[in-house]
């Protein structure tokens, strides 16, 4: 599973939402995983970083994610790396 590298300009308010399905087929193994982790969480947000996207689109999009699964850790993001 490869993560999409971005096509819009940083500045496009969209951006987010393109970062957001970029990382969805990754996030959705990682969270529907038994064995769910910050690491692997760490792993696909270094990945994205390494393809082009920011740091801040990716926990923008990953704690997006989180909320719309309504995991017990989604309000407070408690799987999300720091």
């Amino acid at each position: 599973m490869t993560i999409v590298s971005p096509v819009l300009p940083s500045i496009d308010p969209n951006r987010w939402q393109e970062c957001e399905r970029a990382l969805q087929e990754r996030f959705t193994a990682i969270a529907e995983s038994a064995e769910r982790s910050s690491e692997a969480l760490e792993a696909l947000i270094v990945e994205a970083i390494e393809v082009g996207w920011t740091e801040q689109e990716v926990r923008r999009a990953l704690l997006d994610m989180i909320r719309a699964r309504e995991d017990p850790g989604a309000e407070d993001a408690s799987w999300l790396p720091a």
